[in-house]
């Protein structure tokens, strides 16, 4: 896996266990259509964020951007409280 923000995604998403399976498997397609191919081997900043964000957004996938958001502020919280990183990068700057 090799890329920080992918592999911090994957364990949040594991660790949910209140989602049906449908949403769930929803909620992992989007990450990888969306998130996971762009920050590449970048640290999680503010920067790689917004940078994967505007991507989807100039896309014109509005809705799909507004989604993404809120799980990377959920991600980033995730990784926060793990002790991965030591602040959300997420936290309503993106």
């Amino acid at each position: 896996m090799g890329d920080p923000l992918e592999e911090v995604a994957r364990n949040w998403h594991k660790s949910n266990r209140t989602w049906s399976a449908h949403h769930t498997n929803r909620i992992l397609r989007n990450l990888e259509i969306y998130l996971f191919p762009y920050p590449g081997q970048q640290a999680i900043t503010t920067a790689a964020l917004i940078a994967v964000l505007k991507n989807v957004e100039e896309r014109e996938f509005l809705e799909v951007a507004l989604r993404l958001e809120q799980r990377l502020v959920s991600i980033m919280r995730y990784a926060v409280q793990n002790q991965i990183i030591k602040y959300n990068p997420a936290g309503r700057a993106v």
